[in-house]
């Protein structure tokens, strides 16, 4: 928490030396100074330096005094970014003047607090801020009926109060419809039950029927009821076009908030490629890019579509030179486990296609690339821990590619047991198509003896089947295929 808040903090290393004791030999001096110098570890040396001795207790006391002032610098320093717009910086500054208006309240100054109230209420009102219009009417409708009594200021903060409880009554009940949604989604992936379908038809058209709700929380939980909706119906065209008019309707300045502009382009960037549009998805990714710092979550999600996109499009070199830059920055080892794995899994496929001289890339423009070491991954990778909907598929066929480089027949009948049960326990026919043609050709292939011939005959025309299903339009999770399975089968029938 301590290195958190000095990566923020430290953009204003004066405000926090404000803060710190006058006297510069105190323990909290020298634990500050290890931040600086990124030298701050929680062990035994660090105490040492710190308070000269090995006492936990101490230490932790220390650093709560440190955390302390970085939590004030946090609240005292401006810390939107170029990217932040109007209404972040003003969500930060009502947070910021309601503090200092309730400290008034405190210090029996209430006149200057009330002032400070109805300032920043006309804001709240025109960024649709109803968390804040709430508590706010609240005060200032008990100064006016009770402390001094205004007839006309009591009646209309009355009367804003009773508006937006209703408004956040309907915020509520959206946000409620999103976040279940969003955790079915979750767990179910590209597999929705029929129940989860019908449970988002249900959300939909209930928001739908509620017209005189015009906030930023009500329309952008609209927006992901509507998206998941179209997602389980595999209206990817309804999914582009519903982004697109998100994305202008959230331009206005009063509703314009980064992480809601983020999270639109993230389904624009899905929705064409499962629209087959991977040209326009790798134009539109890369320009994405090139507009954000990669230092966060988001930055890595559009990437990772971007590689995904390049390796659709045989443009292995541009893949390439993408997976060695986001391999080196810092930011990477902080991404979530889930984010990494998903990474681990494409660089061993772009290994795979490496290795089988399935592509050829100059030996000096691979010799920097991230080491892949196929044992350490599978060790590390559980892949039966949780029913993860496609990866386990990638996993476990990529694995098999590689021991069919290596003659390595006796594991591959082993791994083929396990992608048969998983198959049988995961995949439905109509939603993994693709992924059955595939597992049921390996399958073929070791009852062909990894014989190529007879593997050719047994397997024609489960190909020819998947031939005719493409990959953006079968329904699947796209996570499924990191490369086309036309070219893994190839690659596969390469090492046969």
């Amino acid at each position: 928490m301590i290195y958190e808040l000095w990566v923020l903090a430290s953009k204003n290393e004066l405000l926090v030396e404000s803060f710190l004791p006058s006297r510069r030999d105190e323990p909290i001096w020298k634990l500050y100074h290890l931040l600086k110098s990124n030298g701050y570890a929680e062990d035994p040396e660090t105490m040492i330096d710190v308070q000269g001795e090995v006492d936990l207790r101490k230490f932790k006391e220390v650093k709560g005094k440190l955390e302390g002032i970085l939590l004030r610098c946090l609240v005292s320093q401006n810390i939107s970014e170029n990217r932040s717009h109007d209404r972040l910086k003003e969500y930060f500054d009502i947070q910021r003047n309601l503090l200092a208006a309730r400290i008034l309240l405190n210090k029996k100054r209430q006149q200057t607090a009330i002032k400070l109230f109805e300032k920043n209420l006309n804001i709240a009102v025109k960024y649709h801020m109803t968390e804040f219009v709430v508590p706010i009417c609240r005060q200032l409708s008990w100064y006016f009926g009770v402390i001094s009594f205004n007839k006309y200021k009591y009646n209309l903060y009355t009367n804003i109060l009773r508006k937006y409880i209703d408004i956040q009554k309907y915020e509520i009940q959206a946000e409620e419809y999103s976040k279940e949604l969003q955790r079915r989604h979750a767990r179910s992936a590209s597999n929705p039950t029929k129940e989860d379908v019908k449970l988002a038809e249900e959300y939909s058209n209930s928001l739908r029927l509620i017209t005189n709700i015009n906030t930023h929380s009500f329309l952008y939980n609209k927006y992901l009821v509507d998206a998941i909706k179209c997602e389980y119906n595999r209206d990817f065209e309804g999914l582009f076009k519903l982004s697109e008019s998100a994305m202008t309707q959230f331009q206005r300045p009063e509703l314009k908030a980064e992480f809601v502009l983020d999270a639109i382009n993230i389904r624009r960037l899905y929705a064409l490629i499962r629209l087959g549009n991977f040209r326009s998805a790798d134009i539109f990714g890369s320009e994405v890019l090139a507009d954000i710092k990669p230092e966060s979550n988001y930055w890595f999600r559009v990437a990772y579509y971007v590689v995904k996109v390049r390796l659709y499009l045989a443009n292995y070199r541009h893949a390439i030179m993408l997976m060695k830059m986001i391999f080196n920055i810092k930011y990477f080892k902080k991404l979530p486990i889930e984010y990494r794995e998903l990474f681990e899994t494409m660089l061993g496929y772009i290994n795979l296609l490496i290795d089988s001289n399935y592509i050829s890339i100059d030996d000096e423009f691979v010799q920097d690339m991230p080491t892949f070491r196929l044992a350490k991954f599978m060790n590390s990778t559980p892949i039966f821990s949780k029913d993860k909907r496609g990866i386990n598929v990638s996993i476990l066929l990529m694995h098999i590619a590689f021991l069919l480089q290596r003659k390595d027949y006796n594991a591959i009948i082993d791994r083929t047991d396990s992608l048969n049960q998983y198959a049988y326990r995961y995949l439905r026919k109509d939603d993994s198509f693709r992924s059955n043609c595939m597992i049921k050709m390996v399958i073929q292939m070791t009852k062909a003896d990894f014989n190529p011939i007879r593997t050719a005959r047994y397997t024609a025309d489960l190909r020819k089947q998947l031939g005719h299903v493409t990959l953006a339009g079968s329904g699947e999770n796209i996570e499924v295929e990191i490369i086309p399975f036309e070219v893994l089968w190839e690659i596969m029938m390469k090492a046969l």
